[in-house]
């Protein structure tokens, strides 16, 4: 809260004035009173510093596409594929706030022509190198084992670590093409939402 010039003008005068009060009280006190030889007169205070860190929500998504190049299941050659060997490479994303998280993730749109979401041919999970991925002190755990891909926002990620160097993590994908799809390119969207974690995975969601 800002203060006006005016206003700290007012509250020094203030304080000099009960300061100033307070000293004269004393001494007509000590005229009246008659000390011993030793006796002394000490007085001890205490100040309270009083610090707020604010919270920061900041989820970054430091690499944002994943590219497959897949063929009709009908062609004899590879028709799905996942990211866990990095060809193609996940989504990859940081905490950069001052709190842990929970992600929850959903696609905006099917993938795939010949099926609707949710479905094995279109999977996610949290990636494998990432210890944050495991839940250490509660439940339910972060998603790691391939999932369909749901249409509404779902917890993926449980109490992601805001500490450098624990604070960066994958969401691996699986796609496979079904039968009869459509030649072409096939594009969906996936949102991520990091809210501040707590004891209870579905405090925030």
């Amino acid at each position: 809260m800002e203060i006006s010039n005016s206003l700290v003008a007012v509250l020094v005068v203030a304080a000099i004035v009960v300061s100033v009060a307070g000293t004269m009280t004393t001494m007509d006190i000590l005229d009246q009173y008659v000390f011993s030889p030793g006796e002394g007169i000490t007085g001890q205070v205490w100040g309270m510093v009083n610090v707020s860190v604010n919270q920061t929500v900041a989820l970054v998504l430091t690499r944002q596409e994943v590219v497959f190049f897949l063929n009709p299941p009908s062609s004899g050659l590879e028709f799905m594929n996942d990211t866990e060997d990095n060809h193609p490479r996940p989504f990859a994303l940081r905490n950069d706030g001052s709190t842990n998280l929970n992600v929850t993730l959903y696609a905006n749109q099917t993938l795939f022509e010949q099926v609707s979401l949710p479905t094995e041919k279109f999977q996610y999970k949290c990636g494998d190198n990432s210890s944050t991925c495991d839940a250490d002190g509660g439940s339910p755990a972060s998603t790691t084992s391939f999932t369909n891909v749901p249409t509404s926002a779902t917890l993926a990620i449980w109490n992601m670590s805001f500490q450098s160097g624990n604070n960066e993590l994958e969401i691996e994908i699986n796609a496979t093409v079904p039968p009869n799809e459509p030649t072409g390119d096939k594009i969906t969207w996936i949102e991520f939402v990091g809210v501040p974690a707590c004891a209870d995975a579905f405090c925030h969601l």
